[in-house]
């Protein structure tokens, strides 16, 4: 037996030697404390897919969709961020990481390494220049076939620009460099005439062409199978539990301002100098979208919007109002308008009515809003807008009790559910919004649904690309400031109206009480004034009676005084010569007189 082994152990020992006395790791099985492997994880170091911020947290596109995937295949990520290509597969050869996200498939690499059975990502490659570059028009190869490149050492696109350039008939002058920031950097001090990216802009540069679009993948060592396999099934349940997962990122990370105007090409140039001015077909009153101030002038999220398409290319735009949305077609059909401001329906209906979509401005969330307490089973119509009736329709499927009842503006929506002729409206957030913020979030109630999106754009006649061009370019520069101006334009109106409407119904009943209550106190107040005032009165009244009388007393007594002083004095005065009259009377009777005489005087003497 003993001989036996000694034969077999030379054997032993090269299997030792290639296989390493490391046993391959267990993707998936859990430590000693039962928490899950580390998975250390290569990615780009680019703006918005990988990078660090401002206190060292490693963030981005691809380090949230590498988190999601670990999660998912019950593995902890361990992010580490690679700066430059030269380095970038090296790091997985050399085991610093187990895996490497965003790697082109070549025939080359399929030998050496594993590949994610379905891609992580894909973007189109382009062609970058200054803003200040004025020699460049859109999408002209010639313009190409003299200019010097900046392109990234070691890097796939590097090799797919120029087997494209070839595939065209001339072969470019490529200046390599690190990375990307060299690049950006030699293209600033002039060193280059042009920079070549993988990804379809580059912030801060314009693009003159996009070339080649190129899926991307996660790839792992010859010898982690297993590894891939546990990779493959958590981005399989990802893409099944939530298709749009990689876009919402993208969304999520899109930084304001960051796209450039792509350049104008000969035809798009040619169209603006003949078209200075563009006229935008929209609804009368429908805000928030459109509706004119106190002054005459527009406001809204379309004139808002349009100023800032006016900043980006020069393109004026002049609003005319129309009743209705079929009005707004026939118009641009017509050649009477260039532009319909607002187009909600979708590129079915946009197609049967042989328009042209722009690039959406945004994507909205509707809603439906309801009377607050009413019963969804009330079998009235549901108020919708006309621009956006069949897309609605069609997202409620079969639904053959629900009647749409189509009106051309946000307000008249909400009119026909406060006045009974529906129950409720479905809209976009941005005239939901609007509309709650003007009546007041008491008295109704706004229901997100999950399963109906509305893309807010503009439309042109379907022979009218040239126009359709600049416009998509336009917005696709600008589209980052369309949440702001959304919400400028859905605040609360300041009116005494929309301060009534927005104060709480118990705040109203609590108003009204106290107002009547100060009312009563008021009255009561003037009632005690008016008693008091009359109280007054009647004194004062009877002070002046009392002064009257006292007066006309002082008066008739001082009148008796005066009279009695007057006979007083009379008497005083009378005596003397009376006494003396009766004295001669009496003498006189002494005498022989005739009766008649005596008479006389015996009447005098009894006077006394």
């Amino acid at each position: 037996m003993l001989r036996y082994l000694r034969q077999l152990l030379p054997l032993f020992l090269i299997i030792t030697c290639l296989t390493g006395l490391q046993p391959a790791p267990v993707w998936g099985a859990s430590g000693e404390t039962g928490s899950p492997r580390v998975l250390k994880i290569g990615l780009s170091e680019y703006p918005r897919y990988g990078y660090k911020d401002g206190d060292g947290t490693v963030a981005g596109i691809d380090v949230e969709y590498a988190y999601r995937i670990a999660q998912y295949a019950n593995l902890k990520a361990q992010i580490v961020l690679i700066p430059d290509a030269e380095t970038y597969f090296k790091s997985l050869d050399d085991g610093r990481v187990d895996m490497l996200f965003d790697a082109i498939k070549t025939s080359a690499r399929e030998e050496k390494y594993l590949y994610a059975s379905q891609e992580s990502g894909s973007s189109p490659n382009s062609i970058y220049v200054r803003n200040d570059d004025t020699r460049f028009e859109y999408g002209s190869l010639e313009q190409l076939k003299n200019l010097t490149f900046g392109s990234e050492a070691d890097s796939e696109v590097t090799k797919i620009f120029t087997d494209w350039c070839q595939k065209y008939g001339f072969q470019p002058k490529i200046v390599l460099y690190k990375d990307s920031a060299q690049i950006d950097q030699a293209l600033t001090r002039q060193d280059i005439d042009a920079g070549v990216g993988g990804t379809d802009s580059e912030e801060g540069f314009r693009t003159i062409m996009i070339f080649a679009p190129t899926p991307y993948y996660i790839i792992f060592r010859k010898t982690d199978t297993e590894l891939k396999v546990k990779i493959d099934e958590a981005m399989a349940r990802i893409s099944a539990e939530d298709p749009l997962a990689k876009d919402k990122l993208i969304q999520k990370y899109d930084v304001p301002n960051a796209y450039q105007l792509d350049a104008f090409t000969r035809e798009e140039k040619e169209y603006l100098a003949l078209h200075p001015t563009a006229t935008v077909a929209v609804l009368e009153n429908d805000a928030p979208y459109y509706s004119l101030s106190s002054s005459g002038q527009p406001q809204g999220i379309l004139p808002d919007f349009y100023a800032k398409l006016t900043a980006s290319t020069g393109l004026k735009f002049k609003f005319v109002l129309y009743k209705t949305q079929q009005e707004a077609v026939e118009a641009v059909k017509s050649g009477q308008a260039d532009i319909i401001g607002l187009f909600s329906d979708g590129m079915i209906t946009a197609n049967h009515l042989d328009l042209r979509l722009t690039r959406p401005y945004a994507a909205t969330s509707a809603v439906e809003v309801t009377r607050s307490g009413s019963v969804i089973e009330d079998s009235r119509s549901i108020a919708v807008k006309t621009s956006s009736i069949n897309t609605i329709r069609r997202s409620l499927g079969t639904n053959n009790s629900i009647r749409l009842l189509g009106l051309p503006t946000s307000a008249a929506c909400f009119s026909a559910v406060q006045n009974g002729q529906a129950r409720a409206l479905i809209i976009g957030l941005p005239s939901a919004t609007w509309i709650i913020n003007q009546a007041g979030s008491q008295a109704f109630s706004m229901t997100p649904l999950s399963n109906l999106t509305i893309d807010l754009c503009g439309a042109v006649a379907q022979d009218n690309s040239t126009l359709c061009s600049i416009l998509d370019k336009a917005i696709h520069a600008s589209e980052y400031t369309f949440s702001g101006i959304v919400a400028n334009n859905t605040l609360p109106e300041d009116n005494w109206r929309t301060f009534i409407s927005r104060i709480p119904a118990g705040g109203i009943a609590a108003f009204s009480i106290i107002m009547l209550l100060l009312v009563l106190a008021l009255g009561f107040t003037i009632f005690t004034m008016l008693r008091r005032q009359k109280e007054v009165a009647a004194l004062n009244a009877a002070k002046a009676e009392n002064t009257r009388r006292e007066l006309q007393v002082a008066a008739t007594a001082k009148s008796n005084e005066e009279r009695n002083q007057f006979f007083s004095n009379i008497s005083h005065d009378m005596r003397t010569p009376l006494n003396a009259i009766i004295g001669f009377a009496d003498l006189a009777q002494e005498k022989v007189i005739s009766p008649v005489v005596k008479d006389y005087l015996s009447k005098i003497v009894s006077t006394k």
